[in-house]
């Protein structure tokens, strides 16, 4: 298939400024920290995944320009996705070496 001609919503808009895009990740913190804390019920490991989470966001461009419960999904998805691989990578950790 051919590449859409048609301009990305990037292409539309005007740059959001780093404090405005912090303002927006602050808006989904608590959302994002409450998805990591109930999946790996440790305070600081938690915090650790929320921040890589919302920082791996602030590079994502797309994701400021979605609507608000897009957004939320999206952060929901990330934390969960994240903390699952965090558990695994418990688990093997914690496995028999061999």
């Amino acid at each position: 298939m051919a590449a859409s001609s048609r301009p990305s919503i990037l292409d539309t808009v005007i740059p959001l400024t780093a404090h405005e895009k912090v303002t927006i990740l602050r808006a989904y913190e608590c959302s994002c920290y409450q998805v990591t804390w109930f999946m790996l019920r440790d305070e600081k490991q938690a915090i650790h995944a929320a921040k890589h989470i919302l920082l791996k966001l602030y590079t994502h461009e797309e994701w400021f320009y979605m609507e608000d419960a897009a957004r939320l999904a999206e952060v929901r998805h990330a934390a969960l996705s994240y903390s699952l691989e965090c558990r695994k990578k418990a688990i093997v950790n914690a496995l028999p070496k061999t």
